[in-house]
C-alpha cells in the first residue's frame, strides 16, 4: 500500500567537543529548529559525534488543511 511507505530520510552527522557544552547547547537547540533528530551519540576520544536523522517533507504539509478536508469529502460524495 503506498499510502504506507516511509518517506526519504536524510541524516548527517556533527562533531562536537566535550568541553563547550554552551555552544553544544546552541547549536543542538539549531538543529531541533530545523527538524533533526538526534538518534546517536557516540564518544570517541575527547570528542563526540551526534547521529541525525529527518524525514523530508511532504507536499501535503503545503496544502492547507481546510483544502484537504474539502477534498477528502468530494472522495466520499462519489
Amino acid at each position: 500500500d503506498s499510502c504506507c511507505k516511509t518517506l526519504p530520510i536524510a541524516s548527517k552527522i556533527e562533531e562536537f567537543s566535550s568541553k563547550n557544552h554552551k555552544d553544544l547547547e546552541i547549536r543542538l537547540n539549531q538543529l531541533g529548529v530545523e527538524r533533526w533528530q538526534c538518534f546517536w551519540v557516540e564518544r570517541v576520544e575527547d570528542k563526540k559525534l551526534f547521529y541525525f536523522k529527518r524525514t523530508k517533507m511532504s507536499y501535503l504539509s503545503k496544502i492547507p488543511t481546510g483544502a484537504l478536508l474539502r477534498i477528502m469529502a468530494d472522495f466520499g460524495n462519489e
